[in-house]
């Protein structure tokens, strides 16, 4: 799901907690991305930048000096989207929340990267991900995050492995509805295992 996308540092470091599941007596599937042609990505884009600017157009009018020149452009955006393409992105959510709840009902959790890439230099705006291309920092942010974020599906995050310079490594783990105790159950036994990482 992410070896396509992610960083090397960042693989080698998820390859080693799935080995440290596996030891532990998980049985791993690989999975294919939950959104291959990019729909909900996009549906999900769609709506973070029109309730952005909903939730902050009073910001945006009255101080726009007070906000980041990249965050309000971002925010901006979404006096272009039409209200149909936003009833579609909620349709769309809603769609992938089904489809997502039948992904996850026969496993335990799935398990993702943080982020793809190593964080990121305070300014840095490009970064070079696992697929040797250069995409904007902002799009890396929340790449995996957002599935999460957006359908309501319980995550959690933390670290699991330190990269070059000293660089955390973020794990997810996400699963079906009501199941944050596993999740929680699951992360605490990788924090005690994890010190045979870094």
């Amino acid at each position: 799901m992410y070896k396509n996308i992610a960083q090397q540092p960042v693989c080698e470091a998820m390859d080693n907690v799935v080995s440290l599941f596996k030891q532990g007596g998980a049985h791993i599937v690989e999975l294919d991305s939950p959104d291959p042609d990019g729909r909900f990505t996009s549906s999900c884009r769609t709506l973070r930048i029109c309730e952005g600017y909903a939730l902050h157009n009073e910001n945006i009018q009255k101080s726009p000096e007070k906000i980041s020149p990249e965050i309000l452009a971002q925010m901006k955006a979404g006096e272009k989207f039409k209200a149909f393409e936003y009833i579609d992105s909620l349709k769309a959510r809603k769609e992938f929340q089904n489809y997502f709840s039948k992904y996850v009902e026969e496993l335990d959790f799935i398990i993702t990267p943080t982020l793809p890439v190593l964080p990121p230099n305070i300014g840095q705006r490009e970064v070079t991900a696992g697929d040797g291309a250069s995409h904007s920092v902002f799009s890396m942010l929340n790449l995996f995050t957002l599935f999460a974020n957006f359908t309501g599906f319980p995550a959690l995050s933390m670290p699991c492995a330190a990269g070059p310079e000293n660089l955390p490594v973020g794990l997810q783990l996400m699963g079906a509805a009501f199941s944050e105790a596993r999740l929680y159950r699951a992360a605490h036994w990788l924090e005690q295992e994890t010190g045979k990482l870094y």
